[in-house]
């Protein structure tokens, strides 16, 4: 086995409405706004508008409203902004009467007085309640004379959101005996249930793996049993997205053997037996030695800008902690990563920190490395890395 020092220095140190109308022959664009009108204040933003919808036409000797036309879609998300625009072709509404509910966190740009700028009622907001909710709007005054009241009924179709994926897992490349850790983030994971697929080069089509039901699939000391393609099965709000799915390139895994230190130099190095692709060298010149870098899987040839380790403070029952946070641990058999203390950094007597004595709490996830020292004692706090 080798044994390898791991030498890490620790210091402690309100816009006007813009409306673009054609009036004639219809309301062809609602360009992105926001605006105030009194006396409440709305708020539109990226609202893009295809072609007005005709809504019906009403004629009269004495004046003509014509067709209404109304612009946006009544249907939306829980939590994504909506704007919808009523207008008639012919006349333009100037006082309106809302019968009904609309959707919470929707509101018309109607004052006090029920009157509407620019003759265009505007319905716009974040719905947060999902439901149908059917509503009448009635044009009570107008501007020709003499035209009749009339009504349009509308009905806003609200939904909850499935599951919107901000990172879908990527393919791996893993060494025998290492970890393998496959992980899908949501905007919002929120009512989210997941199950993990995979295929194998046997079979043409994917199946559910038994217990890989949350966010992050993770399977340490793998073998070539887990190589395969892999995709994950997200629903929320009884919506299903795979990930990934349509054009997104496939998950593959695969398994390479043989020594996990070795196998990652080779990979990383185009002359693995330079002095530069050594456990100690360190080619991107920071703070960490290949070593290091393949520990906390890392890139050897980008260099670190952050502290490692991150250092804070932390109370454990009443009792002060220093807290030092590095970055999770590369699960490998061969690989053992040692926490030591001494009360002076030059000497040859360095004792390993061991979880629950002395009040040392160390903690290892799947996210971090973490060793809480009291502050009360003081000590030097080494990693000693050791290879098979």
């Amino acid at each position: 086995m080798k044994n390898y020092l791991a030498k890490l220095t620790l210091t402690w140190p309100g816009i006007a409405l813009c409306l673009f109308l054609q009036r004639t022959p219809m309301l062809k664009s609602l360009v992105e706004v926001e605006f105030a009108l009194a006396p409440r204040v709305l708020h539109v933003a990226k609202v893009f508008i295809t072609s007005a919808v005709s809504l019906g036409a009403y004629n009269t000797v004495t004046g003509a409203t014509g067709d209404f036309q109304r612009t946006g879609s009544l249907e939306a998300v829980v939590g994504q902004r909506m704007a919808v625009a009523i207008q008639a072709e012919r006349a333009t509404p100037r006082r309106v009467e809302i019968i009904g509910d609309l959707p919470p966190g929707i509101e018309t740009n109607q004052d006090s007085n029920g009157e509407v700028p620019n003759g265009t009622v505007l319905f716009s907001g974040i719905p947060s309640q999902a439901g149908t909710y059917p509503v009448t709007l009635r044009v009570l005054t107008w501007g020709v004379p003499r035209a009749p009241i009339r009504e349009l009924d509308l009905e806003f179709i609200i939904t909850l959101s499935g599951p919107q994926i901000t990172q879908a897992p990527v393919s791996q490349r893993v060494v025998a005996g290492c970890s393998l850790r496959l992980e899908v983030e949501l905007a919002d994971e929120t009512g989210a249930t997941f199950q993990w697929q995979r295929q194998t080069a046997a079979s043409s089509v994917y199946a559910n793996i038994v217990g890989a039901t949350s966010r992050v699939y993770s399977v340490s000391n793998v073998t070539s049993e887990v190589e395969g393609r892999y995709r994950v099965a997200v629903r929320k709000n009884n919506i299903l997205t795979i990930a990934p799915g349509g054009n997104d390139a496939p998950v593959f895994v695969t398994v390479q053997s043989g020594p996990a230190l070795q196998v990652w130099t080779d990979n990383y190095f185009d002359d693995p037996t330079a002095e530069a692709a050594g456990a100690l060298g360190n080619p991107d010149g920071d703070a960490l030695p290949n070593l290091l870098e393949f520990v906390f899987d890392l890139e050897p040839q980008m260099p670190e800008t952050g502290q490692i380790p991150a250092i804070s403070t932390e109370t454990i029952q009443a009792t002060p902690y220093r807290v030092l946070t590095f970055p999770a641990l590369r699960p490998c058999a061969e690989i053992q990563v040692l926490a030591e203390t001494s009360d002076n950094p030059g000497s040859s007597q360095w004792d390993q920190l061991v979880d629950g004595e002395n009040g040392v709490v160390i903690e290892q996830t799947l996210e971090n490395f973490v060793v809480k020292l009291p502050l009360s004692t003081r000590m030097f706090t080494r990693l000693r890395v050791l290879v098979d």
